[in-house]
């Protein structure tokens, strides 16, 4: 069937694209979306690091859980795996303890909401870490690629 052939091209392009990002670049980032298919499971086993990222709602939390006994079922190494909390601050949300007490992990980075600097980075079309470099989003982002490579390019 037609459906069929579009995905497998889908899948050959999107194994392709990796292949040649990892060629040209020592860092790639790949956002998988929330469903894990074939394909986003073949990039999830090559990575070197995967970063779990979660807002702190309840929602979240149980899906947090639930992929992260799949990949601990599926012997990816836990230590790969880097839980960021995303948007903190934001009132009726989930402690970060209560997140990491539930998870059984530490959160590795937390993201504050900084709505300000975020929605003004987004309207011009920069990343907040140029925009807004002293944001509180910024800074923490910041840190987080810093944790993820031995040096971060000063903007």
């Amino acid at each position: 069937p037609r459906s069929l052939v579009l995905y497998e091209t889908s899948y050959l392009a999107v194994r392709r694209a990796a292949e040649l990002s990892c060629s040209l670049s020592p860092f790639v980032l790949v956002d998988l979306g929330s469903n894990l298919g074939e394909h986003q499971w073949e990039l999830l086993q090559r990575s070197d690091r995967i970063l779990l990222v979660l807002p702190l709602s309840f929602l979240a939390l149980k899906n947090a859980h639930q992929l992260i006994r799949f990949l601990a079922e599926s012997k990816i190494d836990p230590s790969r795996i880097n839980l960021v909390a995303n948007r903190t601050g934001q009132a009726q949300e989930l402690t970060p303890d209560k997140v990491e007490e539930s998870l059984d992990r530490r959160l590795d980075h937390q993201i504050p909401d900084d709505v300000k600097s975020m929605n003004r980075a987004a309207n011009l079309g920069e990343p907040v870490v140029v925009n807004n470099p002293s944001s509180k989003a910024a800074r923490a982002l910041h840190a987080l690629a810093q944790s993820l490579g031995q040096s971060v390019i000063k903007l």
